[in-house]
């Protein structure tokens, strides 16, 4: 008898909350940087906080030790288009 795996051990009900919890806070930013692969992803949600928070640019950068202009530009220029895209129907 095979082990079951992840998805297969949790039950229906389980999947269905794990699910949606996921869809409400889906962002897509992507892990690593694009130009020199260092990860990023973790720093998002920081970055965006001290931006509401109104702390200067430099500063953000210095807290969370981000110094090459290509992971900057990646922050700083990410935009959130889920929200707009979860409005539309697969086959469209």
């Amino acid at each position: 008898m095979r082990n079951k795996t992840f998805m297969e051990s949790k039950s229906h009900e389980n999947h269905k909350f794990f699910f949606k919890c996921s869809i409400e806070n889906l962002m897509i930013i992507p892990v690593r940087c694009f130009s020199c692969g260092k990860p990023i992803s973790d720093k998002y949600e920081p970055y965006m906080q001290m931006r509401a928070e109104g702390i200067p640019i430099n500063e953000i950068w210095e807290k969370l030790g981000i110094r090459r202009f290509c992971c900057k530009r990646m922050l700083t220029s990410h935009v959130e288009i889920v929200d707009d895209l979860l409005n539309f129907n697969r086959l469209q």
